[in-house]
């Protein structure tokens, strides 16, 4: 449960130049300044990464998950006989 916690953890680009993140240390000058600059390509490439690689730690987080209740399964089969 906790491999899927920490996959589930908010990440948002970090301190890449357009990201929420990054705007949350500007001044309001700032942020109008890099708002007029056009990054739309730069965050999409940011954003999927970190959707990538959400979706294969969440992959992972499911076969342990999956695996760790089939060995609950069999120790209580075991147990019970």
């Amino acid at each position: 449960m906790l491999l899927v916690l920490a996959i589930v953890l908010p990440r948002l680009g970090g301190d890449t130049r357009g990201s929420y993140l990054h705007w949350a240390t500007c001044t309001p000058e700032e942020v109008t300044a890099d708002l007029a600059v056009e990054r739309s390509a730069e965050r999409l490439v940011v954003l999927s990464k970190i959707a990538l690689k959400k979706m294969r730690a969440l992959r992972t987080a499911i076969f342990v998950t999956a695996s760790a209740l089939a060995a609950l399964a069999l120790a209580l089969a075991v147990t019970l006989v």
